[in-house]
């Protein structure tokens, strides 16, 4: 697929390369991206897609709680 999708394949391309810290970045800009796809079903009264993009944020959540280090002071007050 990525090779008949140029866009994806970068796409591809920039997850594979990037740093912990930008894929951490990935993830709270699609936690964003997600709850406001949501909040503008909501005004639309879309609750289908309003669930869905909640439940994709929430998954977003967990996994950065999951894959956060404790032993880091900061990680605590997150």
């Amino acid at each position: 697929m990525a090779l008949n999708n140029p866009y994806a394949a970068y796409q591809q391309n920039s997850i594979n390369t990037a740093t912990p810290g930008e894929l951490t970045l990935m993830l709270f800009d699609g936690c964003l991206k997600f709850m406001k796809m949501a909040k503008q079903a909501i005004e639309q009264e879309d609750m289908e897609t309003k669930n869905t993009n909640l439940v994709k944020a929430q998954k977003i959540i967990q996994e950065l709680n999951i894959t956060l280090d404790r032993k880091v002071e900061l990680a605590a007050s997150m």
